[in-house]
């Protein structure tokens, strides 16, 4: 928000789309830190045998949070993409990793809380899930510093 207030002060239009391209390819860098973390998340859950715990009814609560997040997500990384707008763009990918770790994170508890007894099972869904997981960010974020750059490149000819 902050960024796209500060596009907004520059006066020349090419300009202020090109701060913008540079705010979304910085905001897809960040995503690969983000993908990090997330990794990191998954490695202990995995070999470590960490995983979440909600008290008693918590987890319908999470569920519903979960694909509500998931469902706005998707709705509005496809809308905001027809925008052409990076800065929106880029805060929806964002948005869409929150929710794809937050759908790992239900996986993990659902299974624990209603499959404990398939410890083998467990430890593959959430390698499958988590690997997924993490190769989707990962592309995210390639995806979002690679759309830009190649618009910037464009961008700065025509300026030139």
């Amino acid at each position: 928000v902050r960024r796209d207030k500060m596009r907004l002060k520059l006066d020349d239009e090419k300009a202020q789309r090109l701060y913008e391209l540079k705010s979304g390819q910085f905001c897809g860098s960040l995503m690969f830190l983000l993908n990090i973390a997330v990794t990191g998340l998954v490695v202990q859950m995995i070999w470590q045998n960490k995983y979440y715990d909600y008290p008693g009814f918590m987890i319908y609560a999470q569920a519903a949070y979960t694909f509500y997040c998931l469902t706005i997500a998707i709705v509005n990384v496809v809308k905001y993409r027809k925008l052409e707008r990076p800065i929106l763009s880029a805060a929806k990918v964002v948005s869409m990793a929150c929710a794809l770790t937050s759908l790992l994170a239900l996986q993990t508890a659902m299974l624990m809380q209603f499959g404990s007894e398939q410890a083998g099972f467990i430890r593959l869904m959430n390698m499958l899930t988590g690997t997924a997981v993490c190769f989707s960010v990962f592309a995210m974020a390639v995806w979002l510093v690679h759309a830009t750059k190649k618009e910037i490149r464009l961008l700065k000819k025509e300026m030139a």
